[in-house]
């Protein structure tokens, strides 16, 4: 193996020219003869049934190619079940395939889709289609939902329902120091620059080609190759760039059916570009959550017990959960006893997905309060209270880490910061006329690893090619791998 240097200088990006002189091509760019647009129809309704749909006016529309429906749309397959496929099959947060039957879900469900030569042609006809709904009265919030809550045992392959000790034993101790507060976080949404879209290019009848906005280009080629019947090698997913994801782009949504479905109906290519108002409906969003965090300790700051309940959001048509206890409580400080209890109800409004952290960002957000409210009740510094509970293992797994190192961080951090200056009472630290905090937070995120696999190309000339399908979402993807391929080939970066 090549001696390294872990990636070496800071080149200049090997993509920077192509998107400074706006050159580089997102996946909803690509100009694909014959092209036709897909432009969708959404429910007015959150949960209910479809009575009826008129497409009559739409179809009669100037450019209209086909209006698909549940009526008339082509059938894919369903693919497996989440509990049958593993996570490199590919993701679905949204469990129902778009136009498979007449029930209605959430507003902003998918109900119909027109095909048209241009996009005005599509917005315009789609506007004509009539659809009857018989309402039902929707669950939107939890209190209205309590009575289908649901404690999910795992979220994929991990554990979320956490016991460890006697936590009722600590908690009902009056000689110790207990802190118990709720907090709570609102619904978020992700809205990168690039919408979400997709192309679909049936080029036979068993070989498809998808321009996709994606962060998962395997994912997305594994679910519609068998949602479709085909063979995986015969679909091909293109993305080359991707302006910005944060996460709604990790799964695949109802409009890649949608345009796969579209361009089957029409006969032609078909671009389906999800406008910035369904980004809030048709993308995923993170859920609202409410935890409970209850931090039991003695007056040296040890702590004795900690728990953590946290209520989320998910839908009718998807079992996801934010995992807030399970990713923050549950592996970040050392207690004789833990419990996690992650709790979901079902209502009507579109699928949660994961963004930016999914159950790691409000998860520690909390459990970090609640720290320094424990700092506060015992006397104690911030600093000083997380390096008395430092788990030198797994706290619910008592596995040691790889690697660690945590009291190096608050060590360097506090030397840096000037830690050692800071006031701990409130409104006692300004700069001129303006009151001035100081606080401290840790924060935990997992080192995902999964199978992948490279080709490299040697050539006779010096240079090299390799080839592995992923995606850059604006981070530098590019020109890490260049990075690390002329350091493990031993060749020169620009080569």
């Amino acid at each position: 193996m090549a001696q390294t240097s872990v990636v070496g200088p800071a080149p200049s990006r090997v993509d920077g020219r192509l998107k400074v002189t706006g050159a580089a091509k997102y996946s909803v760019e690509f100009e694909i003869p014959k092209c036709a647009y897909g432009w969708p129809v959404e429910s007015n309704i959150a949960k209910g049934k479809i009575l009826s749909i008129d497409t009559s006016a739409a179809q009669s529309a100037p450019g209209v190619l086909a209006v698909v429906t549940h009526q008339n749309a082509p059938k894919p397959k369903e693919p497996a079940g989440k509990k049958e496929r593993e996570l490199t099959d590919g993701i679905r947060n949204e469990e129902r395939l778009p136009l498979s039957d007449d029930n209605v879900h959430y507003a902003g469900q998918y109900v119909a889709l027109v095909v048209a030569r241009t996009i005005e042609q599509a917005c315009y006809a789609a506007a004509l289609v009539k659809v009857s709904y018989a309402p039902e009265e929707p669950l939107l919030t939890m209190d209205s939902a309590e009575h289908k809550a649901e404690k999910p045992k795992k979220n994929n392959d991990e554990r979320v329902q956490l016991k460890k000790g006697d936590v009722d034993r600590a908690l009902k101790d009056l000689a110790l120091v207990k802190v118990e507060n709720t907090y709570s976080t609102p619904t978020e949404t992700h809205n990168p620059i690039e919408m979400s879209g997709t192309i679909a290019v049936w080029e036979s009848e068993d070989k498809l080609t998808l321009y996709d906005a994606t962060q998962f280009v395997k994912g997305v080629q594994s679910l519609i190759a068998r949602a479709h019947g085909l063979e995986i090698e015969n679909v091909r997913v293109i993305c080359p760039f991707v302006g910005g994801a944060f996460g709604c782009k990790g799964a695949v949504w109802p409009h890649v059916f949608l345009a796969v479905m579209g361009a089957k109906a029409a006969g032609v290519p078909v671009k389906v570009h999800v406008s910035r108002k369904s980004m809030f409906t048709g993308t995923g969003h993170r859920t609202p959550t409410t935890q409970t965090i209850s931090l039991v300790a003695g007056r040296d700051g040890k702590l004795q017990a900690m728990q953590h309940v946290t209520h989320t959001l998910t839908s009718p048509i998807g079992d996801y959960t934010e995992s807030c206890g399970a990713r923050s409580t549950a592996v970040m400080y050392q207690s004789p006893a833990i419990r996690v209890e992650e709790i979901i109800y079902p209502v009507n409004i579109a699928t949660p997905t994961f963004m930016r952290a999914p159950g790691e960002c409000p998860g520690t957000y909390a459990l970090e309060c609640a720290f320094d409210e424990l700092s506060y009740a015992l006397k104690m510094d911030p600093v000083a209270l997380r390096l008395a509970n430092h788990a030198d293992n797994h706290p619910t797994k008592n596995l040691p880490f790889s690697a660690k190192h945590l009291k190096e961080c608050y060590s360097l951090g506090a030397e840096k910061f000037g830690w050692n200056k800071r006031n701990p009472q409130p409104r006692s630290m300004r700069e001129g006329e303006l009151l001035v905090g100081w606080g401290m937070a840790t924060a935990t995120y997992p080192a995902h690893k999964m199978n992948a696999e490279a080709k490299v190309q040697l050539r006779a000339d010096g240079n090299a090619t390799v080839q592995c399908a992923t995606h850059d979402l604006g981070t530098g993807a590019y020109t890490a791998f260049t990075q690390i391929s002329s350091e493990q080939l031993g060749i020169p970066f620009e080569k």
